[in-house]
């Protein structure tokens, strides 16, 4: 048997087959690897996502608790415009700290 050079097939069909099965088990093990690696992210996101619960939980139970703490301190009068459930989302304090910051860095120096 001769190896038919313009198709490129080897001479043998059992070193094709070879090939072939050498092939599929390395898609096999990168296919396994690839699953494990996506068990564990979906079990990191799930995670994340019970401790975002529970920190969203916090952040509420802090919010009633200024705001109890402010109704004692302020009068009503100060809260007349004030809505509690239109709360300021954290990144925007934080934008607003930033600037303020910058503010002041830029007085003193």
């Amino acid at each position: 048997m001769t190896t038919n050079q313009s198709k490129g097939q080897p001479e043998n069909p059992c070193a094709s087959n070879a090939l072939g099965n050498h092939q599929m088990e390395q898609l096999r093990a990168k296919s396994e690897q690839l699953m494990q690696t996506l068990r564990a992210v979906e079990a990191e996101r799930d995670q994340l996502r019970r401790t975002l619960a529970t920190v969203e939980a916090e952040r509420d139970d802090y919010r009633k608790v200024a705001y109890a703490w402010a109704r004692e301190k302020f009068s009503e009068k100060d809260f007349e415009p004030f809505d509690e459930s239109e709360g300021i989302p954290i990144e925007e304090v934080l934008r607003q700290l930033d600037e303020v910051e910058a503010e002041v860095n830029a007085f003193t120096s």
